[in-house]
């Protein structure tokens, strides 16, 4: 993980999976390396120092620090399971990780329980990833799945209704009225839901949009969804 404010969430929110943290030589120069230091010294963790050219790999927007996790959010399938409101996102092969992060920290600020994603053609939780989620990986879980079907069905008997956003959808999201338990399917930045998945899907939804012949960016869509979603749970205010 690297970057200020997602490695400053990790801290607060997993101190217990830290396994190493990586400084640049002169952090004590920096409010935020200071403030963070504090916390791990209180915390009782080492703090280790590399060069900028040793932290280059890890990622280009590093600022200086980098953490190493041994755990993430797990997806707690029995909450899921519980009588309530409940908001899951599926995504249909998102490449970009500069989409999933900010995928991710929609999720966060929406009250996304977790996200499936692929385990083929689609980026997983890279360094990049966490830092532009800015925090939204230590509180979403990410499941990744061989294919969509089984953890579909699960959730289908569990009470998740299922909608996928596509072209050929019928309704618009304001036109739901959507059940207490949702899960929004998100295809990929090129060809949208592949034809397998929307067929897993309960009912397809379109957003609207003036007649371009384009579509929204992935992390926007999802925002929109999640945003209406929000708005009909009544949650967070």
């Amino acid at each position: 993980m690297i970057g200020l404010h997602s490695c400053m969430e990790a801290v607060k929110v997993r101190p217990h999976a830290i396994a190493d943290v990586l400084f640049r030589p002169d952090w004590e120069h920096s409010e935020q390396h200071r403030e963070m230091a504090d916390l791990l010294r209180n915390m009782e963790i080492e703090i280790q120092t590399r060069s900028m050219e040793q932290l280059a790999p890890l990622g280009s927007g590093h600022q200086g620090v980098a953490i190493r996790l041994t755990e993430g959010p797990s997806l707690e399938w029995g909450e899921l399971a519980k009588p309530g409101r409940s908001l899951i996102l599926v995504l249909d092969g998102i490449e970009d990780p500069h989409n999933l992060g900010s995928i991710l920290r929609t999720a966060w600020l929406t009250g996304v329980s977790g996200i499936l994603i692929p385990e083929d053609r689609a980026v997983g939780l890279t360094p990049t990833v966490c830092k532009i989620a800015s925090g939204g990986a230590e509180h979403v879980a990410v499941e990744q799945h061989v294919n969509f079907g089984p953890p579909f069905q699960r959730l289908k008997d569990i009470g998740f209704w299922v909608y996928g956003l596509a072209e050929s959808g019928k309704s618009r999201p304001y036109d739901l009225k959507l059940p207490e338990k949702v899960a929004w399917v998100i295809g990929s930045e090129d060809k949208g839901l592949r034809v397998s998945t929307e067929r897993l899907c309960d009912e397809l939804v379109r957003l609207p949009q003036v007649p371009l012949g384009s579509s929204y960016n992935a992390s926007i869509a999802a925002a929109m969804a999640l945003v209406e979603t929000c708005r009909q749970f009544g949650n967070p205010q």
